[in-house]
């Protein structure tokens, strides 16, 4: 897996992350 595919993937899973912490 390319190292800016991972790091797109990481930066989603925090939105995500965050967004429940928001809930």
């Amino acid at each position: 897996m390319p190292p800016l595919t991972q790091t797109k993937l990481s930066n989603q899973n925090s939105g995500m992350t965050t967004v429940m912490f928001a809930q």
